[in-house]
């Protein structure tokens, strides 16, 4: 079961009704959620909060949200498979269990809410120089993976340490399907 912690702005789209209260064990890491907007149209971010890995839905729509952890499941293999993050067909039945989807209300953690503002920040900037602010020349695995290929400082404890979202997933994969 993945956790999902939601921002407050995210928290009043979804409802009271979808949000859980008790978080449940993942392999996979908590993930952290926020809504944003491009050109008019609601977007999502959602953040592991131990690889910082990142997954961008574009045009989301609330009956999206009752259908999550489907939507959730096909975007992180779509991803996968774009960053070519491999891992054994085995591993697909543990991957589809730590996947399913349930909505918490916010933890508050500051570290990957602010990393999670800067990749919403650089994405603006891709959104309007790379394609000149329409969202239907984006492609979202490019743009994704642009985000995450980054260096992120968060990831370490040192602060003159940094890593790359990517190549921590990719252990958090090797740790899950063994």
């Amino acid at each position: 079961m993945t956790n999902i912690y939601c921002t407050k702005k995210l928290e009043k789209l979804i409802g009271k009704k979808l949000i859980k209260q008790e978080a449940q064990n993942s392999r996979l890491g908590n993930w952290n959620a926020n809504i944003f907007h491009l050109q008019r149209r609601k977007c999502l971010i959602l953040m592991n909060d131990t690889t910082y890995y990142s997954l961008l839905f574009l045009d989301i729509r609330k009956a999206d949200l009752l259908q999550f952890s489907e939507l959730f499941y096909q975007r992180l293999i779509e991803q996968f498979d774009f960053d070519k993050i491999d891992f054994p067909i085995e591993c697909s039945s543990k991957l589809i269990n730590e996947t399913s989807a349930q909505f918490l209300p916010t933890n508050n953690n500051r570290k990957v809410l602010g990393t999670m503002k800067q990749f919403v920040l650089d994405l603006d900037y891709y959104f309007y120089y790379d394609y000149n602010g329409q969202i239907s020349k984006i492609n979202t695995c490019e743009l994704n993976h642009r985000l995450t290929n980054n260096l992120v400082g968060a990831l370490k404890p040192k602060q003159s340490d940094f890593g790359r979202p990517i190549e921590e997933m990719k252990e958090k994969l090797g740790e899950i399907c063994v």
